[in-house]
């Protein structure tokens, strides 16, 4: 078997990376803020959880509703008396 030519592994160039720039650090935010954005995978727990607790919330926000309308029907009948 013929022996590849070229540098010895140990005694090869390590390449440097290039710093980077400016540009590149602000892609990189912005990749991770597009990630973050994107939310739970549909499916998973954290998702369920999500949704779970949107609909309590949602729930929360008719009931508070509904106990506005009655004080407020309550306030008037007060006020008519």
């Amino acid at each position: 078997m013929a022996k590849a030519k070229g540098a010895h592994p140990k005694t090869k160039a390590v390449k440097i990376a290039p710093r980077k720039s400016a540009e590149a650090k602000a892609n990189d935010a912005n990749a991770r803020d597009a990630m973050a954005n994107k939310g739970p995978r549909p499916g998973s727990n954290a998702a369920k959880k999500a949704d779970a607790a949107a609909a309590k919330a949602k729930a929360k926000a008719k009931a508070d509703k509904a106990e506005a309308k009655k004080a407020k029907a309550l306030a008037l009948k007060r006020a008519k008396v």
